[in-house]
């Protein structure tokens, strides 16, 4: 399950949140390296998700000026 967030005024940052199928699972904030889109470390993000956490990943865009 993926519910990609709205990122309107957040400031160069995007959000994604990736459930569990558990119940009540542990959440983990993922962080990803500056520069890197969620898109490339979503492998983790699934082994996270298969061992049964809850996964909210960020990442840092690069501001426009």
């Amino acid at each position: 399950m993926i519910r990609p967030a709205p990122v309107a005024g957040a400031g160069g940052f995007r959000r994604e949140e990736f459930g569990a199928a558990s119940p009540a699972p542990a959440v983990i904030f993922f962080i990803c390296p500056y520069g890197t889109s969620i898109s490339a470390v979503r492998w983790a993000i699934r082994r996270l998700c298969r061992a049964g956490y809850h996964v909210v990943a960020y990442e840092t865009t690069r501001r426009s000026s």
